[in-house]
């Protein structure tokens, strides 16, 4: 899959790729049912478009099943995580280093957080 195919999730598009990350393979129905048990329901032709946008950016993938088509993820959540934070250090701030600094600067971190960070910064100086 081309990695420049790929754009961002939007947040509706996401919620759709979580079900797909927590059950599997989905049909639109049951995307839409497991949507609908937490939040505002969604049509059926709804998440049907956006499966198929979906597709075409490629982070999903169907295969027809009888009449329906069941949706699988192509993209894991860590990838797309990750490819959500270099596009947010890309449009925002330039570098990691800059949004890290931005972080640290504008948010409470727990005593585990900042053991965690001191640690990866011991191990990259020691690169």
């Amino acid at each position: 899959m081309p990695e420049s195919k790929q754009q961002d999730l939007t947040p509706g598009e996401q919620r759709i790729m979580e079900v797909l990350w927590s059950r599997g393979n989905s049909t639109v129905g049951e995307v839409r049912d497991v949507l609908a048990a937490s939040s505002k329901p969604l049509a059926f032709n709804t998440v049907q478009t956006m499966l198929r946008i979906l597709e075409n950016k490629g982070f999903v993938r169907h295969r027809e099943e009888g009449r329906a088509f069941r949706y699988s993820a192509v993209v894991d959540r860590s990838k797309a995580s990750r490819r959500a934070v270099k596009s947010l250090v890309n449009r925002f701030f330039g570098s990691p280093g800059a949004l890290a600094v931005n972080l640290l600067r504008t948010e409470s971190l727990t005593p585990g957080e900042i053991a965690e960070i001191e640690a990866l910064i011991a191990r990259e100086k020691a690169r």
